[in-house]
């Protein structure tokens, strides 16, 4: 569009009602070549409906109209919001005062009497257009004050929001420069506001943080929001780093604002819980291993000595009677297995395997009393040989004998295969049953007492060691446990 076609968008818009087409043309004519827009329209009815969606500079209203009358017409222009403010020049014919003081009541700006004067027409024109231009700039400035305002009082809301908050927020722009720094970021990271402002972002990341560009597929699109959250390493003023949780909210013109909390505090409280179970669970094999040897040196030696000596006065009895032999020999095998089960009892508490020989022996005993009583058990060993850390051996072999006991006690199977295998950094534990199976999402629910703990002690052996513990089953399939827990540095 040139500059004419811009200037004639400019140029006052003058709206004629009236049912007298000559009266029309002559206004038309006179206006157009002063440089007035023109519009036009015949009746009441029709002069509302184009002031309401032309919004004209100023009306030339006759009286004397078909349908609505031009009193009418200027009250209901005067009583809508839309049309309140246009100037209304009255035209007619009429000398009477009443029928000018009714329109000014009604709220009509001014009048012209017919015939016109051009210059006169031309002299209200000017006048009152030049007024309602002056009246929308006002109310333009009013309103461009009321969202300045409105701003204001919003950025007001915000920064008290984001001074109160306990994370770090930092406002950064799209090109990375931090833009705004709370007080929360000040606590943390312990510069002043003014000392990053205007620095990347990067000046207070150990870890560099990719930020995707607005409209990526990493971004959570055009209309903004949260899309990115993430653990990393940041720096202090004084060079410190610190873990931190971060999560970045986009908005809609490439700038984002970073969330930021300090967990140092609470990875030092993880690692207390860690260190604490760790040694309650240490303090619990030693407890084992003590009620073990404890029972091995006590009870199981009376028991055995009890089986022995029952045996021999077995073999030099010569009784006559049947049922005092009998008794005899029920006392002996109930001596046998009061030993049997001690050493059972012994072996569930602290196996000496575990402690002499290591995983893989202890895990073969557990195999080897299952194939006596029938079942068929695959071991596979992958370890290489040599022993673990003495947790890691005994969090494995705890896992490995409470999956057997569930396969015993509920599998309804007598095939399993039990896996060890060591990686460069990890070791890992899979036993397998082909039982039942069972649906590992309702065991909290379903399970007593024994097997939530089991499952329970399971999981929290795994986790002591930073390791990872998944169960997967389901009906008719069998149950799978996979332990794996990796090894310390020194050992890898």
């Amino acid at each position: 569009m040139d500059e004419e076609g811009s200037a004639q968008r400019r140029a006052p818009l003058v709206l004629v009602v009236d049912d007298d087409p000559s009266n029309v043309k002559l206004i038309r004519l006179e206006l157009e070549l002063a440089g007035y827009r023109i519009a036009a329209a015949s009746d009441g009815v029709e002069g509302i409906q184009t002031a309401v969606s032309l919004q004209p500079d100023l009306i030339f209203l006759d009286l004397s109209m078909p349908i609505m009358d031009g009193f009418q017409t200027v009250g209901a222009l005067k009583s809508q919001d839309s049309t309140r403010a246009i100037p209304v020049v009255i035209l007619t014919a009429s000398t009477e005062r009443a029928d000018r003081l009714r329109a000014l009541e009604l709220g009509a700006d001014d009048f012209l009497t017919k015939p016109f004067d051009p210059a006169e027409l031309l002299g209200r024109a000017q006048t009152l257009t030049r007024l309602t231009a002056l009246h929308r700039e006002l109310e333009d400035t009013r309103a461009r004050a009321a969202r300045l305002q409105e701003r204001e009082a919003g950025e007001a809301r915000l920064g008290l929001i984001l001074d109160t908050a306990p994370e770090a927020i930092i406002l950064v722009a799209a090109d990375g420069i931090i833009a705004r720094f709370n007080r929360g970021a000040e606590r943390i990271f312990g510069y002043a506001p003014d000392e990053v402002a205007g620095k990347p972002l990067g000046l207070l990341l150990a870890t560099p943080l990719a930020v995707p560009p607005p409209g990526s597929d990493g971004r959570a699109g055009s209309e903004g929001g949260a899309s990115l959250h993430r653990e990393l390493l940041a720096h202090r003023r004084d060079g410190a780093a610190f873990p931190a949780e971060l999560s970045v909210a986009y908005g809609e013109d490439g700038t984002y604002a970073v969330i930021l909390r300090d967990v140092s505090l609470r990875r030092k409280a993880e690692a207390e819980r860690q260190q604490l179970l760790e040694r309650l669970l240490v303090a619990q094999e030693e407890e084992r291993r003590r009620v073990a040897y404890e029972i091995h040196d006590g009870f199981a030696q009376v028991a055995a000595a009890a089986q022995q000596h029952l045996e021999a006065f077995a073999s030099r009895y010569r009784g006559r009677s049947p049922a005092a032999r009998q008794e005899l020999d029920q006392a002996a095998a109930l001596a046998r297995r009061t030993v049997s089960e001690a050493r059972g009892l012994i072996a569930g508490l602290r196996p000496t395997a575990l402690d002499d020989f290591g995983l893989v022996a202890a895990v073969r005993l557990e195999v080897d009393a299952l194939r006596n009583n029938g079942w068929s058990v695959e071991l596979v060993d992958q370890t290489g040989g040599g022993r673990l850390p003495a947790t890691v051996e005994t969090s494995l072999f705890r896992v490995a004998q409470e999956a057997l006991s569930n396969a015993r006690r509920h599998a309804n199977t007598r095939k399993v295969r039990v896996s060890l295998r060591r990686a460069e950094s990890a070791v890992e534990l899979d036993v397998r049953d082909w039982g039942d199976g069972f649906a590992v999402s309702a065991v909290r629910e379903a399970a007593g007492p024994g097997e939530r703990v089991g499952l329970a002690g399971m999981r929290e052996r795994v986790a002591m060691l930073r390791g990872e513990l998944s169960i997967t089953s389901s009906r008719g399939r069998g149950t799978r446990v996979i332990a794996s827990i990796p090894l310390p540095p020194e050992v890898t």
